[in-house]
């Protein structure tokens, strides 16, 4: 089966790259330090003489709803999360690392991630809040669906 490498950091983003494999992107950087690791990943890449992997995966958490207080009440839970996490990107606010809006909105947010660091492979983590409920996390998965195919 392919190989991913979930990588976080320089060293391990060096090693992927020495050995030519893709590597996941962490769920929590944000698209900035997201482009920073492929430039790293594949400048570790061509130092070792392997080809740059085509394969870009990335792990994002995303949420899809027309709801915009159902929205604004998930930002801020996130934004809980994040400054309870130990971030790297201590200024970078919820829409930085995460996919979360209406269908248009995560739409575009997807296809910039594909025009500007060249992602294949998108993995939608699970949200990481509670109190959300079943009905809508399956309706938010339908709409990424819908989304991207």
């Amino acid at each position: 089966p392919p190989i991913w490498v979930a990588a976080f950091g320089p060293k391990a983003l060096a090693q992927a790259g020495r050995l030519g494999l893709p590597y996941l992107a962490s769920p929590m950087e944000t698209i900035d330090s997201l482009h920073e690791n492929f430039l790293r990943h594949s400048d570790a890449a061509t130092q070792a003489s392997q080809p740059i992997p085509e394969c870009r995966p990335i792990m994002r958490t995303v949420y899809v709803s027309d709801d915009r207080n159902e929205l604004r009440h998930l930002r801020e839970r996130l934004g809980e999360v994040a400054v309870q996490s130990l971030r790297r990107d201590g200024g970078a606010q919820v829409d930085d690392w995460t996919i979360i809006g209406d269908t248009v909105a995560v739409k575009e947010k997807i296809d910039e991630y594909e025009s500007r660091l060249g992602v294949t492979h998108l993995v939608a983590a699970r949200l990481r809040v509670t109190g959300m409920s079943e009905v809508a996390l399956k309706t938010s998965i339908a709409k990424v669906a819908d989304i991207v195919t």
